[in-house]
């Protein structure tokens, strides 16, 4: 049995990963309620393709056999809605906050989010993951430990006399607005 040292970050850079963990679960949050209510609307044999209008749309929509929806479905999509409206805003809200340090920030690895956005292909999402998780304060010994941490590791596929590598996982991008 071996033993594996724990590389603690910190104080500093531990705070400055909140921002993008607490982005990325609002949007698992609210990726789950419109989920939840696409499925409350398809256990009546309804869909939805946009939810932008689906307050206006709520009473126009019958079930089958014409009649309205049922009482408690019609309390509880808005209200589910509500929730989803309001994960919305608070995404918008964390965002704004990360282009405004983006915008006016001194900080260092605030700097070096800038430097990967000027890569092609690269936008804010990836880069202030990458230098938040992966270049803030992690100090990675040989390129082993960095195509491992990269998750940048062979995936081999063997059945029988196949044998073949499966690739490497792709990454996300995104963009910062102004």
């Amino acid at each position: 049995m071996g033993v594996a040292v724990v590389k603690v970050p910190a104080v500093e850079a531990e705070d400055q990963r909140h921002l993008h963990r607490d982005l990325e679960t609002l949007k698992r949050e609210r990726a789950s309620t419109a989920t939840h209510i696409k499925g409350l609307l398809s256990s009546q044999g309804l869909r939805v393709t946009s939810l932008r209008k689906l307050p206006e749309q709520l009473g126009a929509l019958r079930l089958w056999d014409g009649s309205p929806l049922p009482p408690g479905l019609r309390c509880r999509v808005p209200r589910v809605y509500a929730h989803h409206t309001s994960l919305s805003a608070q995404i918008a809200e964390v965002e704004a906050e990360r282009c405004a340090l983006l915008q006016t920030s001194p900080e260092a690895s605030i700097d070096k989010v800038r430097q990967l956005m000027l890569l092609k292909s690269i936008g804010i999402n990836r880069a202030w993951l990458l230098v938040m998780e992966f270049f803030g304060w992690r100090v990675f010994k040989n390129r082993r430990e960095v195509g491992s941490f990269a998750d940048f590791t062979l995936t081999p596929y063997h059945s029988g006399e196949r044998a073949q590598e499966q690739g490497l996982p792709r990454l996300a991008t995104g963009m910062c607005a102004g």
